[in-house]
Order: structure tokens, then C-alpha cells, then sequence
């Protein structure tokens, strides 16, 4: 076989391999980093706790800076049950891993009720978490170009607080006093100096508003020209209603 031909070859399985990378799983096996501290914060009990992540990688992988998914819990900002470490989050993390992104699973602060305090210190919590990337985007590799804000039930409107709140005034909770506030959408709750923007919002069965009716943000702050949204929810979903999206 000539040079050319090689080189051609080469060239074929090069592309072909990138193409694939990100659709399907291209690495057999994952490693992953358990309890990284990302930041702290006062609980509603007025305690420091200790925010922790759990980061998941493509074993070998040689890219300098892979994509990453920081996805957060569900259990309503209460259910001390739901946390990082359940099983198919677990499974989830490890197979977008496999396809070569970089995965984050974060904990975060939780409350006695869906409130003012509850949702505010889950999204200042959700964005130490994206500026402790971007702090050490080159120790993990993270293409900071692309982060992906995601998560489930609580996770999920924690990551539209995250991504469509940009103003103080955007907030519209019930009057309930939150803890660790600032005075403005970024919180305190570590990496200060670092941006918490990201590309795109991962929404899976959340919504826009509490059973209750109270606005957990006002929807005006989301714009067309604001970040993508992948929104995945059943019609049938009894704690958070698609007509929550209405």
C-alpha cells in the first residue's frame, strides 16, 4: 500500500473516531473522583457545610479539554434520600463519560421546604460548582466554552435559575429570608472571580413553577436569545405538572 493510501486511511479512521466521540460510547471504562470539595455555605441551620462533587472522566482520554455536564439531584431541596450518589445518576454520568464528556454529579444544600431560601441556595451552590470548573478548567481538562448546566425534578429548576436568571429583579419567590446571599444571582458559595455562564440547560422534569402555584422565577427572564434548553418531561408527572411550564 502507498504513503498516500496510508495517509488517506489514516485520515478516514481519524475523522471517523471524532465522529463518533460524544454520540456514543468510544472508552470502555471511567474514572472517577469521589467528594471534591467545590465550595461552602451556610445551611439553613446556620452551619457551614462542605459542598462536594463526584467527577467522572474517560479513562485514557488525551483531549485537553472535553466537554462537561454538571448535573444535580432531585427530592423537592428536602429529601436528605436524593443525592449525587444515587444509581442512575450514577449510570448516567458513566455513560456521557463513555462518549467522552466530562461529567460532574454535585450535591448541594437542602431546606425543610420548597421556599425562597430553598431554591436560591440551590442555585448559588450550582454556580460555585460551574466557577470551580472554570478555576481549574486545566487540571480536569474542561473546555470551558462548553458547559452544560443540567439536572432533575429540584436539579432541573435549580439549573433554570442557573442559566435564565441574570438580574436580581428576576427573582420572584415567596418571602422567605435566604442565607448566604450577597446581594446579587451569584451567591457566595465559593471560586469567586469566575464567570457562571454556561451554553445550554439540561431540564428533566422540572418546571417553573411549585404545586403550589408561587413562581420560582419569573419566566419573562427567559428570552429568545437566551441559552438552548433540552426539556424532557411526562405528561403524566403528578409533583411538577407540565402545565407548571404554562
Amino acid at each position: 500500500m502507498t504513503t498516500k493510501l496510508l495517509t488517506l486511511l489514516f485520515a478516514f479512521i481519524v475523522i471517523n473516531t471524532y465522529g463518533q466521540r460524544y454520540l456514543y460510547p468510544v472508552f470502555n471504562t471511567v474514572n472517577t473522583t469521589s467528594n471534591l470539595t467545590y465550595g461552602n455555605a451556610l445551611t439553613y441551620q446556620n452551619q457551614i457545610q462542605v459542598l462536594k462533587l463526584d467527577f467522572y472522566e474517560p479513562a485514557g482520554d488525551t483531549e485537553s479539554k472535553r466537554p462537561l455536564i454538571i448535573y444535580m439531584h432531585g427530592g423537592g431541596f428536602t429529601d436528605i434520600n436524593q443525592t449525587k450518589t444515587l444509581p442512575h445518576i450514577i449510570m448516567f454520568c458513566d455513560s456521557f463519560a463513555r462518549r467522552g464528556y466530562a461529567v460532574a454529579s454535585i450535591d448541594y444544600r437542602l431546606d425543610t421546604s420548597i421556599s425562597n431560601r430553598a431554591v436560591i441556595n440551590a442555585m448559588y451552590d450550582a454556580r460555585a460548582a460551574i466557577r470551580f470548573f472554570k478555576a481549574y478548567a486545566s487540571t480536569y481538562k474542561i473546555d470551558i466554552a462548553k458547559v452544560f448546566m443540567g439536572g432533575e425534578s429540584a436539579g432541573a429548576i435549580s439549573s433554570l435559575n442557573v442559566n435564565y436568571i441574570d438580574q436580581p429583579g428576576e427573582l420572584l419567590y415567596p418571602p422567605v429570608a435566604p442565607y448566604n446571599t450577597n446581594g446579587t444571582v451569584e451567591g457566595n458559595s465559593g471560586n469567586p472571580g469566575y464567570s457562571s455562564k454556561t451554553t445550554a440547560t439540561l431540564c428533566f422534569c422540572g418546571g417553573t413553577k411549585t404545586v403550589s402555584s408561587d413562581p420560582l422565577f419569573d419566566t419573562t427572564a427567559m428570552q429568545p436569545s437566551n441559552l438552548p434548553l433540552l426539556q424532557l418531561h411526562g405528561t403524566s408527572d403528578p409533583v411538577i405538572p407540565v402545565q407548571a411550564w404554562k
